[in-house]
């Protein structure tokens, strides 16, 4: 089993229109709504490799039924600790005439103290029950930062074999960083960001993924869009 936590899901809403007008007004051609997020996407791929896996996710009442039915569709299961209210709802404007996306990305429904708790709780019990833990994304709004850190140590204390995968960015995974996951997964901005300078080319990388592996990383898949990903 893999179980792929995401902490901020959203409801993607892409609508496509011919070409976007910025300053008016822009008609439609078509519109769909799936749900989303770094930890759902995870779960969801490993599942169209026909892996066990499931998504374990704050999840808002409104939208409960909405995510249930389409992980089940796409062969996830689900674990969830329950908010009011609904998902954020990030919106892509795909513009045809140019494909380019632009994207409007919601912050999240706040998280307190009790529902950080709670998480914690169900994320250590299941990954007590799989092969791989995957930390992915954003935080919600009221979730510290030291949060994935303190995940990684619980894991490692409470269901140690269990291995860790982290996919985050800033001051999350730079304290995530600390306690040693086994893989980490940055694209060039997250390297770049974590470097303090711009690497524009995989070979300005090594030195960069020198001082991950310093600062607690083991194994590194770094991704670089249309050009692939590298493997250290």
């Amino acid at each position: 089993m893999i179980t792929a936590l995401c902490l901020n899901p959203s409801l993607d809403r892409t609508v496509y229109v011919e070409r976007l007008e910025i300053g008016g007004t822009n008609r439609v051609l078509r519109e769909h709504t799936v749900p989303g997020g770094k930890g759902v996407n995870v779960a969801r791929m490993m599942a169209s490799f026909g892996l066990p896996s499931r998504a374990a996710l704050f999840l808002g009442r409104e939208d409960e039924r909405l995510m249930e039915e389409t992980l089940s569709l796409w062969g996830c299961g689900m674990r969830a600790v329950m908010l009011d209210g609904a998902l954020r709802v990030n919106i892509k404007v795909m513009d045809q005439s140019r494909g380019e996306i632009t994207e409007l990305n919601a912050p999240g429904s706040p998280v307190n103290d009790r529902q950080l708790e709670e998480m914690e709780e169900l994320v250590i019990e299941n990954a007590a029950q799989s092969r791989w833990l995957c930390l992915c994304g954003s935080l919600p709004p009221g979730c510290p930062d030291e949060y994935y850190a303190g995940l990684i140590r619980g894991v490692r204390l409470r269901a140690p074999g269990c291995r860790i995968a982290l996919d985050a960015s800033g001051e999350s995974f730079r304290l995530a960083l600390r306690e040693g996951p086994d893989l980490i997964k940055p694209n060039l901005d997250e390297l770049s960001a974590f470097a303090g300078y711009t690497i524009g080319d995989i070979d300005e990388a090594p030195r960069s993924i020198e001082a991950l592996r310093e600062r607690g990383a083991r194994d590194i898949i770094l991704s670089m869009g249309a050009r692939g990903a590298r493997l250290y």
